[in-house]
């Protein structure tokens, strides 16, 4: 399972939404930790905006590296490893991730990693 959150204009809306990381994770080492020493240099976790997650608890978010939504580059921590980012707009992402168009699996989910299509539901 790939979850999607939705924006929330209503932090206190009881359902999962897009978030900042949660302040206790912050200062954990291993949360600060990125595959490319050039994106560690320009970003934290801070700067991540957590739009989904996956059934293997790998995390996917957005670097507000900008006040323009849609130059956001696309991170993903997957479970045990350390930030990747992908230049592309989170659509692109899953896209790609679908069609198998990445040069690996971003993520621990094998199950949709290539399979071309997905179903969708919501909560």
């Amino acid at each position: 399972m790939l979850a999607v959150f939705a924006p929330s204009a209503d932090p206190s809306t009881p359902s999962r939404r897009t978030s900042r990381l949660p302040a206790d994770l912050l200062d954990l080492p291993e949360v600060d930790e990125w595959n490319d020493p050039l994106h560690a240099e320009r970003h934290g976790p801070a700067d991540i905006m957590v739009w989904g997650e996956t059934a293997e608890a790998d995390v996917l978010g957005w670097i507000t590296s900008s006040h323009e939504p849609d130059t956001w580059p696309v991170a993903v921590y997957p479970h045990g490893g350390a930030w990747t980012v992908h230049d592309c707009t989170m659509t692109a992402f899953l896209l790609r991730f679908l069609t198998g168009e990445f040069n690996g699996n971003p993520t621990g989910l094998t199950c949709l990693f290539g399979k071309g299509a997905a179903e969708f539901g919501a909560d």
